[in-house]
């Protein structure tokens, strides 16, 4: 079976890269996120996401935190929820008043 896969990817304030995965195997989506250290030359994962769920909009923030919102699971959602790379977790915030997915 084929596994169907996007990615979503921002430049953090500290240099590393920030890539949103979403991947698919049969019928069980799954939300990923990974950073890129250029400096070392390699990934890590970070906390745990929310939501698991693809077609999202991801985008990083003045104040260095990164907004992922929308999605579709079989529906549009409304969820979003924030990445902090200072503690390196996610965390829910409010929805937003339409569904979309990035």
């Amino acid at each position: 079976m084929s596994v169907a896969s996007t990615v979503t990817a921002v430049t953090l304030g500290n240099g590393k890269v920030l890539a949103v995965r979403t991947y698919w195997e049969p019928s069980v989506p799954a939300m990923q996120g990974e950073l890129y250290d250029p400096v070392i030359g390699s990934w890590s994962t970070t906390g745990p996401m929310v939501s698991t769920f693809g077609q999202r909009s991801v985008t990083l923030l003045a104040n260095g935190k990164v907004l992922v919102v929308g999605g579709y699971n079989g529906l549009y959602r409304s969820d979003a929820e924030l990445f902090d790379p200072g503690t390196n977790q996610w965390t829910a915030t409010g929805s937003m008043t339409t569904e979309r997915a990035g």
